[in-house]
């Protein structure tokens, strides 16, 4: 009891990260808090890494960056543009002639590419002390000992980050895959992240992010909020420039 109660005194409304700040659209009272991880499910090519980008840029939020499955430059580019809202080839041309513009938009952000253990990512917590950590995704963090079974590389992962947002009291935002069949039929829920049904049972908040890839539309919504209500928001993708828009009926 007076363990939660300090927390209470020493939380602040700016340590948490409210999506609304964002999109205008999503609801005023729906936030994360220091110390709860969110999944991200969805399928491949909907937009999830585009999506935890823009909000590690717009949160304002000192950000840890892991992308463990798009190299560096990539992404960094990819931050480039969201900032700017340039085409690849505005931002390119944007990295050759203003480098150390680009390289101010990116001060309150840290990018990894190479897949840490979470050994690692306890000292990278420990050293940067970031406000939102991001990690994209679970299943490219490395295991203790090596082992070809992926549940147990995930449950791994999922239990170690739980371990570190608990002492740190960072907010995670994580990717996740759903399994085959869910995605296929559109019916993603709690327990729908690939290979283990632990991350449904670790994490605070789980979001599924679909949409076709044919169309701009995006629909969040949460398929679990321990401590909070529910939401569904829509948003409308921008392919050129990686940014993701409040959704206008």
């Amino acid at each position: 009891v007076y363990n939660y109660r300090q927390k209470l005194m020493n939380s602040k409304n700016e340590d948490r990260l409210y999506l609304r700040t964002i999109w205008e659209n999503f609801k005023d009272g729906f936030y994360l808090s220091p110390g709860e991880i969110a999944i991200l499910n969805g399928d491949t090519g909907v937009g999830k890494t585009a999506f935890c980008q823009n909000i590690a840029y717009y949160s304002g939020k000192k950000v840890l960056y892991l992308s463990l499955e798009v190299n560096l430059n990539l992404i960094n580019r990819r931050f480039i543009q969201i900032a700017h809202k340039f085409t690849k080839e505005q931002a390119n041309t944007q990295l050759i002639e203003n480098p150390d513009t680009c390289a101010e938009l990116l001060t309150k952000i840290d990018t990894l590419s190479m897949p840490p253990n979470i050994e690692g990512i306890r000292r990278l917590i420990a050293e940067l002390e970031p406000d939102l950590l991001i990690v994209d995704p679970l299943d490219g963090i490395k295991p203790k000992r090596y082992t070809s079974d992926n549940r147990q590389r995930v449950d791994s992962a999922i239990h170690g980050l739980r371990e570190i947002v608990d002492t740190y009291e960072v907010i995670a935002l994580v990717v996740a895959h759903p399994g085959k069949a869910e995605s296929r039929l559109g019916m993603m829920d709690a327990h729908s992240s690939k290979d283990s049904a632990t991350i449904g049972q670790k994490a605070d908040v789980i979001f599924a992010f679909e949409g076709s890839r044919s169309t701009s539309r995006r629909m969040l919504r949460t398929t679990k909020a321990r401590d909070g209500n529910p939401i569904m928001e829509y948003l409308d993708f921008e392919p050129l420039t990686f940014n993701f828009t409040t959704h206008k009926n």
